[in-house]
């Protein structure tokens, strides 16, 4: 069971095994730290998780070491592969996922219109009416 745990996890992030150090060292900090009880259990997780965060960023200074090196440079042909190795390394996963957010974020503000329309509408008719009712010499508020 805990293989197949480890497993799904790996798989769970895109291609780079990178990804996967802060799943990693909080599975990882808190199973140690479970030993200790349910404190230190979350404790541990916490801790784990920053140091596999910090391994992450650590790979990724590499990569941003060598663009900064290429542009001082003007070489393009490296910054293109660079991008090229960035855009392989995202992985599939990545780019639907951040379509996914993309289109919910669309829904978001249909939503937001959607309930802001007629209630400026609404707003705006009773103004008009109020106003029409006033001129008439009727002063009773609707």
């Amino acid at each position: 069971m805990k293989y197949l745990l480890i497993a799904m996890t790996l798989l769970a992030s895109s291609c780079s095994i990178r990804s996967a150090y802060p799943a990693l060292g909080s599975m990882a900090g808190g199973a140690v730290g479970s030993l200790g009880g349910p404190l230190t259990g979350g404790a541990a997780a916490l801790g784990g998780y920053g140091i596999g965060k910090a391994a992450q960023v650590g790979g990724d200074h590499k990569e941003l070491v060598a663009a900064v090196q290429a542009m001082s440079e003007g070489d393009v042909t490296a910054l293109v592969q660079l991008k090229l190795e960035e855009a392989r390394s995202s992985g599939f996963f990545d780019g639907i996922l951040d379509q996914v957010w993309a289109f919910l974020k669309l829904c978001l503000i249909g939503v937001v219109v959607w309930q802001a329309v007629p209630l400026i509408f609404t707003h705006v008719s009773n103004k008009k009416t109020r106003k029409h009712l006033e001129e008439n010499g009727i002063t009773k508020k609707i």
